[in-house]
């Protein structure tokens, strides 16, 4: 995901947080927890992530030791490895704003474990039950400030949208992990503010300009662009 969309990424949380919270100028921190999308250290982008953009927006200093996300983590690793070493390092910071963001790697590991419609319920509820874990355990230890995101549309994505037929499912799959995961939200009594990215990367197909983009559908390293990636969603 290049420059250009992890900060319109970062003005979208920014959006939303001030419509939610009228504490937004007063965040103490930023946690995050998740996958390649998140990561600052691996950094699979262009240049600066979304973290970053959302701090220095934020008036905030961004420390990469509170960011815990991982490339290619699934949401077993964000549970068990990521919100368990933040647990043993840290308190809750109830002023702090904690975002966590996965949930796709958990997918695309059905999908090249081959696709087993029979599996991809248990797939979801594991993925789900993980992501509402981490937000229902920071709300209960005294955080206020919990956005948990849902997935965009993996269909859209160059490593799924070469076919139509595996295009489509994936969507599909996309579409019902994200209505489980509203679900299982508010069964939990909304332990955090759920961001619709899924709606919004939509909002990119239907108008990539909108965003700097002229192209939503190839690979920018694929099609040798990489690093500059102009226009490359």
């Amino acid at each position: 995901m290049i420059q250009a969309i992890q900060r319109s990424i970062a003005t979208l949380f920014l959006g939303l947080i001030i419509s939610f919270s009228a504490t937004a100028a007063t965040f103490t921190d930023l946690f995050v927890f998740g996958d390649s999308l998140s990561d600052t250290q691996a950094r699979i982008t262009n240049g600066l992530m979304w973290p970053e953009y959302l701090t220095s927006d934020l008036g905030m200093p961004y420390d990469p030791s509170h960011n815990f996300a991982v490339a290619g983590a699934t949401t077993d690793d964000m549970l068990n490895s990521q919100f368990s070493a933040w647990q043993s390092s840290y308190s809750v910071d109830p002023d702090a704003l904690y975002v966590v963001w996965g949930g796709a790697n958990d997918l695309f590991g059905w999908y090249q474990g081959g696709a087993d419609l029979n599996a991809i319920t248990g797939v979801i509820n594991n993925a789900v039950s993980n992501l509402v874990t981490i937000t229902s355990t920071l709300q209960s230890l005294g955080a206020n400030h919990v956005l948990l995101l849902n997935l965009p549309d993996l269909g859209m994505t160059p490593r799924l949208n070469g076919d139509p037929f595996t295009s489509s499912a994936a969507t599909a799959a996309s579409t019902s992990f994200n209505t489980a995961l509203a679900g299982a939200l508010f069964q939990a009594g909304q332990p955090a503010e759920l961001i619709d990215i899924f709606g919004w990367m939509r909002a990119v197909k239907a108008d990539p300009t909108l965003f700097g983009l002229t192209d939503i559908s190839h690979s920018c390293i694929a099609d040798g662009a990489d690093p500059d990636c102009t226009g490359y969603l």
